[in-house]
């Protein structure tokens, strides 16, 4: 059969008609083009639905994302309650906080998620990435806030701890709290950090705290407090960083050098006040101490290390080998061992730690010798900690309580024991024996009277002298004696020059002449040091050093010994600084005692004003002031007298300090009052005396008024107070930059005036001179006159102008006690003297009183002695006979005294007087305020006089 193909345009109802195909898309042939169609169209819905699903699931996730990144960003970074905001105790728990927080974040946004799987596991592979990274970021966070709130809690307390010492100024608990630091470092750190950070932050802070409490305890500037930071900072090693400690260490140890200059200074001055030279002895002996050179060579070689270990540390070598021998060696020096549990020296672990051994001797508890030398230390710094006391050193190397004491008084019983042993270590460089000579052959004799092993030492001894320096020269002066010739010489009855059974047991060297002092305190120590003798001082013989050495213990003739050596602890500048500061030390000293004194006196001063005010009289009321204030310093009883001659005057006399006829020819008038009081004397020329004759303070220019009838008012005291402060400082009128010498005024006249004829009135011209000096500087806002200003005021006072004063110099009238001088052009002058008294004087006799050939009082005196007599004035023959020009031979200055002291005669007279008869004084006086007594003439005295009345 043959098959056509098919063809689907068939005519129907015919043979040949077009067949359809069946419309069941599952027939064979079916036409199945609108399903397809709608299929297709089905599709297209269905990815359109599920683009639109997508859409709404990217939208959701995007939703819950932004959510959750929102609320991680609030709970992280929220200003106020943000995690990574949290500060101190509040951040040590973020990490929990932020897992709980997260939760509910996450939580919150998945609630908006459509029920979509897909949309969930992008959201969850979002988030986890969001937290994997902000959950590390937290950590990290509260790592770093544990951290610092770790460093703040410790350090903290470091500055608490630290505080509290210093505000306490409880030094001695430092050690306390440098453990309490370390504690603490491990409490809050130790599951931190490893031990050599946790020690390194340790040290870090310790020294911190010691440099702190160090600078607080020796701002008080006291020695004291200097020696026990010094103790302190050798003790805190094993604490804190020394090299950061380096500054204070040698601070400290300048410090201490300074201030065992400034203390011998001090005590020097205390000890000489008034005498310079022993002073300046006693600061130079502390100039040097005595060191060792060499090692000890005793034959037993633990008691050589014991002995070198001694000097190396500066302990008493019998004392610390008497320790040695309790220590180990069953109270013998044979038994002693390196023994298990700390050596020779029995060294506690604790005690090692706490100073510092392992650094500081290396190998201590297996090197015997290092381990000595340790034991030796640590007793140096007991010794220390007990203020210098070497046996409560002792007491305290062993411990506490009775069991200490117990170990002490062992120790001790010891130290007895080895009386007559040679501990002065004996090694080094050999002492080449030396002997000296003796004085003559009476002493030649009391050698050999002494005790044989001294005798056998004296070459030693003299070899120690002679490697001193001072063998030459020196000559042994003593040795054994009779106890009669003991009695003779007055020894001691005790002596150990007293021949004994053996001999005797000292001698007594007379060093060279020319020995300083610093010498013999070199020879004295190196002696003593030795430790073999009971006695080693110097006799003070009257001249010279006399080294006695008596109660020889032996062993310094073998000889092998520790070379003593003297080394220098205060340079040749240094010490003048010293003797500088005990001379200012003295100075202040004396300053503060008169101004003590001087409070005492205006004190006392104000008093007798009080009583004056209140119109008082009776000197008695004066004088009990004196006794209350001035009986017990001589100083004070005599100020108060002379102030007391100020309030209340016995009368001396009226009369008129004029005179009808002046001697010489003279016609007079009646001037004021002549009587010593009425007026102040002459500043100038009293100040004028300071330098000169022993005159040095004002109560020497006091005694001096007094004793020449000069009354001086309160005014005039407090001005002489003044002066000599300014005289003994070298300030105000008594400035060095006013000092002029006579050459420099005679070079500025040309020549015109000699230096000699300058010399004469000096000390008045001088005073000139600087009074014009310091009105200057007054005048001119503080400003000090120039060089050649000074040389002019000097021109100014020796110039002799012709139109002033007669022609004669300022200098001229001052020093005769003369103000001014005026020709009246009738062969007369009118005087003026130091209290204002106006006399007229013929120009002959004016001339010699200011050319210093006589004297104002005595020209006065004998006119009035002349006119009584009723001679004439003017008669040459009337000159008294000692006033010959050529017969007198005194100077301007013995002349000028002897003025003063002829114008207060009177008062002299009358003080002199009240010193015999006070109730006779006490009535006078009231006859006089009363105007009931008479003058010396005796004449009634009106009160209403000016002149005539009580007081200043």
């Amino acid at each position: 059969m043959q098959i056509k193909s098919y063809n689907r345009a068939v005519d129907p109802n015919t043979i040949h008609g077009n067949v359809q195909a069946p419309s069941d898309a599952n027939a064979y042939g079916a036409n199945v083009s609108g399903e397809k169609v709608w299929q297709t169209g089905l599709q297209a819905v269905q990815q359109q639905m599920q683009a639109y699903v997508d859409d709404q699931i990217n939208l959701s996730v995007i939703d819950a994302k932004n959510k959750y990144e929102q609320g991680m960003n609030d709970l992280l970074n929220n200003p106020d309650t943000g995690l990574l905001n949290m500060q101190d105790v509040n951040a040590l728990d973020v990490v929990n906080k932020y897992q709980e927080g997260e939760k509910k974040i996450r939580e919150d946004a998945m609630a908006g998620l459509p029920n979509y799987r897909k949309a969930q596991d992008t959201f969850l592979k979002m988030a986890n990435d969001v937290n994997v990274s902000r959950a590390g970021q937290v950590m990290k966070y509260q790592y770093a806030k544990d951290l610092e709130h770790r460093d703040n809690t410790f350090n903290t307390f470091v500055t608490n701890e630290t505080d509290h010492l210093v505000e306490t100024n409880d030094s001695d608990s430092i050690f306390k709290g440098l453990n309490r630091i370390a504690a603490t470092a491990y409490a809050v750190y130790g599951h931190i950090y490893g031990k050599d950070k946790i020690d390194a932050l340790v040290k870090e802070k310790s020294t911190a705290m010691v440099n702190s409490v160090l600078k607080n305890l020796t701002a008080s500037g006291n020695a004291s407090d200097f020696d026990k930071a010094t103790a302190i900072l050798g003790d805190v090693s094993p604490w804190v960083d020394d090299s950061e400690l380096a500054p204070m260490r040698h601070m400290l140890l300048q410090r201490k050098h300074d201030n065992g200059l400034i203390e011998r200074a001090k005590e020097a001055a205390r000890l000489y006040p008034n005498d310079p030279k022993k002073r300046a002895e006693y600061i130079r002996k502390g100039a040097t101490r005595t060191v060792y050179s060499g090692k000890s060579n005793t034959g037993n070689q633990v008691v050589d290390w014991y002995i070198d270990a001694a000097h190396e540390f500066g302990v008493n070598p019998r004392i610390y080998l008497s320790s040695g021998m309790r220590e180990t060696g069953g109270d013998t020096i044979e038994g002693m061992h390196m023994a298990d549990g700390g050596g020779f020296a029995q060294i506690t672990d604790e005690t090692a730690q706490a100073y510092d051994l392992d650094n500081k001797f290396p190998g201590w508890n297996t090197d015997a010798r290092q381990n000595i030398r340790a034991g030796a230390y640590i007793l140096k710094k007991k010794t220390e900690e007990n203020g210098g006391d070497e046996w409560e050193g002792v007491r305290a190397y062993n411990g506490s309580g009775e069991a200490a004491e117990n170990y002490k008084a062992l120790v001790k019983k010891n130290y007895d024991s080895l009386a007559n042993m040679d501990l002065s270590g004996n090694g080094g460089n050999k002492i080449q024996p030396y002997n000296l000579p003796t004085q003559g052959a009476n002493i030649d004799e009391q050698v050999q009277q002494l005790k044989p092993e001294f005798r056998e030492a004296l070459p030693i001894i003299g070899g120690m002298l002679n490697q001193m320096g001072v063998a030459d020269g020196a000559e042994i002066s003593s040795g054994g004696r009779t106890r009669e010739h003991n009695a003779e010489v007055g020894g001691s009855p005790t002596s150990q020059h007293i021949i004994g059974p053996n001999g005797g047991d000292a001698v007594d060297i007379v060093l060279p002449d020319g020995t300083t002092a610093e010498k013999a305190e070199e020879v004295r120590k190196a002696f003593e040091d030795s430790g073999a003798f009971d006695q080693v001082l110097f006799h003070d013989a009257g001249s010279g050093y006399h080294l006695h050495l008596g109660g020889y213990h032996g062993g310094l003739e073998k000889s092998q010994g520790v070379t003593a050596h003297t080394e220098v602890i205060y340079d040749e500048q240094e010490l003048q600084k010293a003797e500088s500061m005990a001379t200012s030390l003295v100075a202040e000293q004396k300053r503060q005692e008169r101004e003590v004194k001087d409070a005492i006196i205006e004190k006392a001063d104000g008093e007798m004003l009080q009583l004056k005010r209140s119109g008082v009289i009776d000197p008695q009321e004066y004088q009990a002031i004196v006794d209350k204030y001035g009986s017990n310093d001589p100083y004070i009883y005599k100020t108060l007298q002379n102030y007391m001659s100020s309030y209340v005057h016995i009368r001396a006399g009226g009369g008129a300090g004029g005179y009808g006829g002046s001697y010489g020819g003279g016609r007079g008038r009646s001037g004021s009052s002549r009587r010593v009081g009425s007026s102040g004397a002459d500043m100038v020329v009293l100040k004028s005396m300071f330098g000169h004759d022993g005159i040095e303070t004002a109560n020497d220019i006091v005694n001096y008024c007094a004793s020449h009838g000069i009354y001086l008012s309160p005014s005039n005291l407090q001005a002489l107070n003044k002066t000599e402060k300014d005289y003994q400082n070298g300030t105000g009128e008594f400035n060095p930059l006013y000092n002029v010498t006579p050459g420099n005024i005679a070079s500025a006249m040309d020549n015109t005036i000699t230096v000699e004829s300058l010399k004469g009135n000096w000390a008045v011209t001088q005073q000139l001179i600087r009074a014009k000096a310091v009105n200057y500087r007054a005048e001119h806002n503080g400003e000090e006159p120039s060089y050649n200003q000074l040389i002019s005021f000097g021109v100014e006072a020796v110039m002799q102008d012709p139109s002033k004063n007669c022609g004669y110099s300022e200098s001229q009238l001052r020093a005769a006690g003369i103000i001014s001088m005026e020709n009246l052009g009738n062969d007369y002058v009118e005087v003026k003297d130091w209290y204002h008294n106006v006399y007229y004087i013929d120009v002959w006799h004016a001339k010699q009183i200011a050319e210093g050939t006589a004297n104002l009082r005595d020209v006065v005196e004998a006119a009035e002695e002349a006119e009584a007599r009723g001679e004439g004035a003017g008669d040459p023959d009337n000159q008294p006979e000692e006033y010959d020009m050529s017969k007198d031979n005194r100077t301007l200055r013995e002349v000028t005294e002897e003025g003063l002291r002829e114008v207060g005669e009177k008062v002299s007279e009358a003080a002199e007087a009240a010193e015999e008869s006070v109730t006779e004084h006490v009535e006078n006086n009231i006859d006089y305020a009363n105007g009931n007594g008479t003058d010396e003439n005796g004449n009634e005295i009106d009160p209403a006089e000016p002149g005539n009345t009580l007081g200043i």
